[in-house]
């Protein structure tokens, strides 16, 4: 949290939430609102009009505020995999072949049954007749061979090709930190950051006089032992 921009982020966040621009509640709130006057997602600048706006029933404004980057988090949530313990594999691979390439069966995954939940119209596009289907499209398979909805007035999916494209790989891309040996005092620091974390993140805190405090704590919770591991680890990986 002391680092520069994550920083300069933490005090923006407590100016806001001093101007009432963040609501007062935010920090105890169980569930997110359908509505927020600003948030922070992971997404592209169409899905203000394609997606997040027709949620809301609000029009969206997009700013992008950092790099696309190519990280373990981001490859691995894109990764569909085969159970070790299935009688049928080649059928599963088989499976996710054929939604990756086949157009008519990507758009059932993604919009739902023809006919019931959508339709082709004469340009070829899909026509939404409900919005029954909530399978998470996202999920599935990509989307780079979805059909467009008649909606779109241009096609996200070549701003999310041209994004991936353009990714910043991590230089810590395909490391995973070991954490048996500091197991224990990983605990007690996650312990310490969840008490903190939702009234840091919603500007609730100073971070002034939060910052330090977390530091103190989390120092005496061992968390420069966490921090020597991930580092002697790190620099294994690196050759170093």
């Amino acid at each position: 949290m002391e680092e520069p921009d994550v920083y300069s982020a933490l005090e923006t966040l407590h100016e806001w939430y001093q101007k009432g621009i963040i609501n007062p509640d935010a920090s105890a709130l169980s569930e997110a609102r359908v509505y927020n006057m600003w948030r922070v997602a992971q997404g592209w600048e169409s899905a203000g009009i394609t997606s997040w706006g027709p949620q809301m029933g609000k029009d969206v404004v997009v700013q992008k505020v950092g790099d696309t980057i190519l990280s373990n988090e981001t490859v691995r949530g894109s990764i569909n995999m085969i159970s070790i313990n299935t009688k049928y594999p080649e059928k599963c691979l088989q499976l996710l072949d054929l939604v990756n390439v086949d157009t008519k069966l990507r758009d059932m995954f993604y919009y739902g049954e023809e006919g019931v939940n959508f339709e082709y119209n004469e340009d070829g596009k899909v026509h939404k007749i409900n919005n029954n289907w909530e399978m998470a499209g996202y999920t599935q398979a990509t989307f780079f061979t979805v059909t467009q909805v008649d909606t779109d007035e241009y096609n996200q999916w070549d701003e999310i090709k041209e994004l991936n494209e353009n990714a910043v790989s991590s230089v810590m891309l395909g490391f995973t930190f070991d954490t048996t040996e500091v197991a224990d005092q990983l605990a007690n620091c996650r312990e310490i950051w969840l008490r903190y974390r939702s009234e840091v993140m919603t500007g609730v805190q100073d971070p002034a006089v939060v910052v330090p405090q977390i530091k103190e704590e989390l120092m005496k919770a061992g968390w420069q032992d966490v921090i020597d591991a991930a580092q002697k680890q790190v620099d294994e990986y690196m050759g170093k």
